[in-house]
């Protein structure tokens, strides 16, 4: 949980500079050092199956935080006006007027939001599932000294 936290701290810097490129990477990242934390506090030996599970898991925990985040955001009048604004400012999206338009009904935004939302699960659990089985892989051993490679 404490992994998902700071990745969803890293998140927010990250969509504030217009990185987002990056949001995988940090994802990544994310499923890399849970697995890391969990190997230290438990020096229990990981597979990559396992590695891949914890990584998985840190992305539904954040990918939860965020759904609520943006459920509570979205169910006031204020925040679908900021989120509105944001859409209709973002400089990657071309000024179609048809998408102005799917803006003015709620329903229509609603399923946008949630179909995007299945896709940034999706690619975010398979990049922090990555870093998961990539730390594991990582991991000394047994009888392996930490110094020595094991690919």
């Amino acid at each position: 949980m404490a992994v998902a936290a700071v990745s969803l701290v890293a998140l927010g810097i990250a969509g504030e500079i217009g990185a987002s490129p990056l949001l995988l990477v940090i994802l990544c990242a994310a499923g890399f050092v849970a697995a890391r934390f969990y190997h230290r506090r438990t020096a229990e030996q990981l597979t990559p199956l396992a590695g891949a599970k914890l990584g998985a898991m840190t992305c539904l925990w954040l990918f939860l935080v965020v759904a609520i985040g943006a459920i509570v955001n979205f169910s006031t009048e204020e925040g679908r006006e900021k989120f509105r604004t944001a859409i209709l400012n973002a400089p990657n999206l071309p000024n179609v007027p048809e998408f102005t338009k799917l803006l003015d009904n709620p329903s229509e935004v609603i399923v946008l939001i949630l179909v995007s939302f299945l896709f940034l699960f999706f690619i975010g659990t398979v990049a922090a599932a990555f870093g998961g089985m990539l730390a594991a892989r990582l991991l000394p051993r047994d009888g392996q000294s930490p110094g020595t490679g094991n690919l």
